[in-house]
């Protein structure tokens, strides 16, 4: 009887260390999709100083979060709902070129991949990004907002 006790007392405990991300809550609203500094990367742009910028906004974030992952989409309000468990998307980056976004996705899941925060299972640029909206995005999911200011 106290054995049989002991593993309920685990398993609860397994259970409520489970519950600090709960895959059953809905996906990241669209009031909580935010922007850093709007970053747009276009044919013409400097590749050397956007992924400057992205990489200095991505981590500010990754810093004050819990976990994350990167990703890319041409329909973000769809996109967002998939994302159980996390409370904001945050754009890293803006193009109407899939791919640039794509070699960025690939960049930064390759730079990111040994970051235990990271929850990307795999490097590179996976998936397909469809277009929605005209414009393909970079973002980033986070479990909570950084403190430093994100524009809606």
């Amino acid at each position: 009887m106290l054995t049989l006790f002991g593993v309920g007392v685990a398993v609860a405990t397994f259970i409520i260390s489970l519950s600090k991300r709960d895959e059953s809550l809905s996906g990241i609203s669209v009031n909580n999709i935010y922007e850093t500094k709007r970053v747009w990367y276009n044919k013409n742009s400097n590749p050397k100083i956007v992924k400057q910028k992205i990489t200095r906004n991505a981590n500010i974030i990754i810093n004050s979060c819990n976990y994350f992952k990167i990703g890319k989409s041409g329909n973000l309000k769809g996109r967002a709902g998939n994302y159980k468990g996390y409370d904001a998307m945050i754009i890293l980056c803006r193009s109407k070129h899939k791919n640039l976004i794509e070699e960025l996705e690939a960049y930064y899941n390759h730079m990111y991949i040994t970051n235990p925060k990271n929850e990307n299972k795999k490097e590179g640029s996976a998936g397909v990004m469809s277009d929605k909206e005209g414009t393909y995005y970079l973002y980033i999911s986070v479990d909570k907002l950084p403190k430093h200011k994100i524009k809606k």
